[in-house]
């Protein structure tokens, strides 16, 4: 077996907005994932909610950071998890203590 590490394994979130220009989820992801690699780790995937209200997508991405044991989620800013603060804090909570997960914002 050979003494090579293995590079940290990061998903993303995004929630798709209703009237998002074509091209626009598509360049997100891509940006994420650009991040994500120029820092030296792998990106597994995006996870996407885009009924609003819903959190399928989440619900999924947490599911996946349990099975994959990685600890790190990228979002194109924290509003993709909600612009209500409360909201916002009660998901970053639940990831952190259901995943053990930390959610990393692309801008702030």
């Amino acid at each position: 077996m050979s003494g090579a590490a293995l590079e940290p394994l990061v998903y993303g979130y995004v929630r798709v907005e209703e009237n998002a220009p074509p091209g626009a989820v598509r360049r997100l992801e891509d940006e994420l994932r650009a991040l994500v690699e120029s820092r030296g780790m792998c990106f597994g995937a995006t996870f996407y909610d885009v009924v609003p209200g819903q959190r399928g997508g989440l619900r999924e991405l947490t599911e996946e950071l349990r099975r994959s044991e990685s600890r790190l989620v990228v979002v194109p800013t924290l509003d993709h998890l909600s612009r209500h603060p409360g909201v916002r804090a009660e998901l970053l909570n639940q990831l952190r203590d259901e995943a053990r997960a930390t959610v990393v914002p692309l801008a702030a």
